[in-house]
């Protein structure tokens, strides 16, 4: 059968390189499209069974990235010139559609079922999950296991943030 949910697609910061991430073979593999030059870089993404949602961080270093691995749905940053990943969740909510915010790189917002705004990465299955979807952040800088929740709905899922500005007291504002 066919997964259309492939490639999943990105645009570099500046413009000028289209990434895509592509299911060959059971291998998942990292392009670079330069637009300028019109070539391809291909690259093994190692580690992970699926990719389901990647953005670019602002300075166009790192990609955070909504991927599957061993039947769990986890947000990693992915570090491009080393090739390195770090797994920020470990556990049985399914964290969706990251993202990192444009004017406070070390942060990242994503989408998650999560009952708790702690990070307990035990990937316990016994986990109690939330019927909605909640906007999370987590601040890299920090390290810690404490995300701060954005929204609570009890009836309505919130799957995707855009972060648009910081307001004047310094607070970034979500559509």
């Amino acid at each position: 059968f066919t997964d259309d949910t492939y490639p999943v697609m990105a645009w570099h910061p500046n413009g000028k390189i289209l990434t895509f991430i592509n299911e060959e073979k059971a291998d998942l593999l990292l392009y670079f499209y330069r637009t300028g030059d019109k070539t391809t870089e291909e690259r093994n993404l190692l580690y992970f069974d699926k990719i389901l949602d990647f953005s670019y961080s602002s300075e166009g270093t790192r990609l955070v990235l909504s991927a599957v691995k061993d039947g769990t749905t986890d947000i990693y940053i992915h570090t491009i010139a080393s090739g390195t990943n770090e797994q920020i969740t470990r556990d049985i909510a399914d964290d969706l559609h990251p993202s990192f915010l444009r004017e406070s790189p070390e942060e990242i917002v994503f989408s998650s079922n999560r009952l708790s705004d702690t990070l307990t990465n035990t990937g316990s299955p016994f986990e109690k999950l939330s019927p909605t979807f909640d906007l999370f952040t987590y601040n890299l800088n920090k390290r810690n296991n404490n995300l701060i929740r954005l929204s609570e709905g009890r009836f309505t899922d919130r799957l995707q943030a855009t972060g648009i500005a910081k307001n004047k007291r310094s607070q970034s504002q979500y559509l």
